[in-house]
Formats: structure tokens, sequence, C-alpha cells
């Protein structure tokens, strides 16, 4: 015996663990085989045994297992056999044994069939039920004009404490999480759900301050609302606060990459270079061009960020807050978007944000630079604390 466990053990420092895992499984089956086929034989043993001894007067207790030290202890054990019982009870009640033994093998318990329990009925939506579909977060005491929301059902006011929501009620059954999982994947229902949302957010807006919430913001009643507003009091306050006579106006700055390398490369700093191209034979202008194009490509990469930092900065000093947006995948064939920033202004301040963008505009637009103004906006960019 130790020179076989001797032998593991240098089998064991020999090969990797996955191998070891490996060899493992495979003695584990072929001991469960073993067993088997063992079990196998003393049924048939025990069968033949019962089926030619005399009957008894008495019942006896005959031990299933012929190795009860190997097997796991329960009360199924032994099994009292009458000797005047049909064969083929006392092999169901082997083949039963058999069954405990395999599952305790496999390093599981054996549990008797049972039914499996029905899964709970899924929860049935009244047709009539509703759900609050809310817009934005307005001051307390603010009247709402009358206005159509999403899917055509109307807008109105929702007094809770500090705060008005504006509100839709919505089918419940059309705005279900599941639902409206399959819905936005749906560009025929989303689009024009969301033109809605912001049509409304664009029309409070105009009336004075809000806190916009996001596409979809569903709560199953008002006192679920009203419980969000009290929990972000202190948020929606500051929020409400920070955009009171403000606006949030965006500035996109994209680049023809084209126009920028011509330009460049067309400088005078670069004529000598050009010039070397054009007088030298092909083998030593095709270096050159290689020269020239990464001297092209450096000096674009630098005037870009410059330009990027330059707009910003400058758009900025005329804002009361500034943040940079995401900026979003180039599509093929589309200017690239180096910029996408986000400004809140007072409305005093607008007029030279406007003018101060078109000064901007004139200095890169020959670089193949443009800078794009749009607004005013829900101010999403500066509200996301309260959210």
């Amino acid at each position: 015996m130790r020179e076989v466990r001797q032998l593991v053990q240098d089998l064991a420092a020999e090969v990797s663990e996955a191998e070891l895992w490996a060899l493992a499984a495979e003695a584990r089956m072929l001991a469960l085989a073993d067993l088997r086929e063992q079990l196998r034989a003393e049924i048939r043993a025990a069968l033949l045994a019962r089926l030619q001894q005399p009957e008894q007067p008495e019942p006896v207790y005959s031990p299933v297992q012929s190795e009860p030290d190997a097997l796991p202890e329960s009360d199924a054990a032994v099994i009292l056999v009458d000797p005047l019982a049909d064969a083929a009870a006392e092999l169901a009640a082997l083949q039963a044994q058999l069954t405990a033994n395999r599952a305790w093998l496999n390093g599981a318990t054996a549990i008797a069939d049972e039914p499996e329990p029905a899964p709970p009925p899924a929860a049935v939506i009244p047709t009539d039920a509703t759900a609050l579909y809310v817009y934005a977060i307005l001051p307390a005491g603010r009247s709402l004009a009358p206005l159509e929301g999403i899917s055509g059902h109307a807008v109105e006011g929702l007094a809770c404490g500090a705060f008005t929501l504006a509100v839709s009620d919505v089918p419940l059954a059309e705005f279900k999480p599941d639902v409206l999982e399959e819905r936005v994947a749906d560009a025929a229902w989303l689009e024009p759900a969301v033109r809605a949302h912001h049509a409304v957010q664009a029309a409070l807006l105009r009336d004075g301050p809000l806190v916009p919430l996001r596409f979809a913001t569903i709560f199953s009643n008002p006192e679920r609302a009203a419980a969000m507003l009290t929990e972000r009091r202190e948020s929606i306050e500051a929020a409400l606060q920070r955009v009171t006579d403000r606006e949030e106006w965006s500035a996109k700055l994209w680049l023809d990459g084209s126009i920028m390398a011509e330009r460049v490369a067309a400088g005078p700093a670069l004529a000598e270079l050009r010039d070397r191209i054009s007088a030298g034979p092909p083998g030593a202008a095709y270096m050159l061009q290689k020269k020239l194009d990464r001297v092209v490509a450096a000096e674009s990469e630098r005037l870009v960020d410059h330009a990027i930092d330059d707009v910003h900065r400058r758009l900025a000093e005329l804002a009361a807050y500034a943040a940079h947006g995401p900026l979003r995948d180039q599509q093929p064939g589309e200017a690239q978007v180096l910029l996408n920033g986000a400004y809140l202004l007072d409305r005093t301040a607008l007029d030279r944000f406007v003018a101060e963008a078109e000064s901007l505009r004139n200095v890169y637009a020959p670089l193949g630079l443009q800078l794009e103004l749009s607004g005013p906006w829900p101010p999403y960019s500066f509200v996301d604390s309260a959210e």
C-alpha cells in the first residue's frame, strides 16, 4: 500500500492540476461502474435465493447492503422481507436502494420523486390600471397650460409639497418594464414617444425653470413619486435654484479632416518639403511624401487640440456653468465631432455668447472646423445630482 501511495505522489508531482482532476474523474467513473455491477450481481443472487428457498413461518430481516460501512446510514439500510411477498416487490425495493446508493456516490442526497411546486401565478394587471408618467419637476404652485404628452395623454400638474410634478396617466400594461423593454427597441414607437416627451419639456421650459426627468420615468402611484421628492428634496431645490433664469445651450465643434489636411499641407512652413518632392527622383519623392504626410498629421492633431480647448474656454467664460458632454461614434461619411459642450447661461448673457460663437466660427472655418450652436434645451447637464 505504501508503494502505491508513493507512486501516486510521484505521479501527482509530474502532472498538472487539470490532469489530476481528469484522472480523479476517470477513477471515480470506474469505481461507480464496478459498484453498479456488484449491486446487479447481488440483486440477481438474492432474487434467485428467495425464489428457491422454502416458505418460512415468520418474516426475517435481510440486509440489502453487502458492505454497510461503505454506504451512508439511512432508514432504508435494511428492509423487512416477507417470504410470501411477490418477487417483484422485493425487486422494486432493491432498485430503490440502488438509486439511493447512486445518489450518495454522486455526492447528492436521494430525494423521493415528488411533483415540482407549480410556479406562482403571474400578476394580472387590470386593463384600466394606470401608472404615473413624470416629465419634469417644477416649483410649487406652478400652473400648466394644456399640453398633450405621451400617446396623446393630457399633461397635468400634481402638487407634491414643495414641488409640482408635470405628469400624465398612462396605461400600466403598456409601460411595464418587460413591455417597455420591447418597445424601446421599436423605432416606430420610440421616436414619436421621445419627441412627445421633449415637446412637453420644451413647452414647460418657456414658462419657467424645471428639473427635467429622463424619458420613461414611471411611478406606480402619486405616493411613490412624493416619496422620491421627499428623499431628494435638498438636491432638487438646489437644482431648481441653479437653473432659474438660466438656459442650457449646446455647442458642437465638427471637423472635416480632408479640409484640415489640405490647409496644413499647403501652408508656407512646408513649402520647401513640397518643392523637394516635386524635384526629386521617384524613390526619394516617395519617402519625402511619407514624411510630409506624417508632418501634416501631427500638425493637424495639434491644431485640433488647440481649437477644442480654445472654443470651450472662451464659451465657458460667458456661462454660469459649463460641462463636456459625451461624444458619439463617428458614422461613415460624417464629420467628426470634437467637442460637445453644454453651457448654462444667464439669459442676459445670451447675446454675448452667440456673438463669441460667431467670432470663433470665423476663425476656425478655414481649417475645416465648424461650430454649431443649439438651444435652449432642458438643463439635463446641470441637474444630474437631483435625479
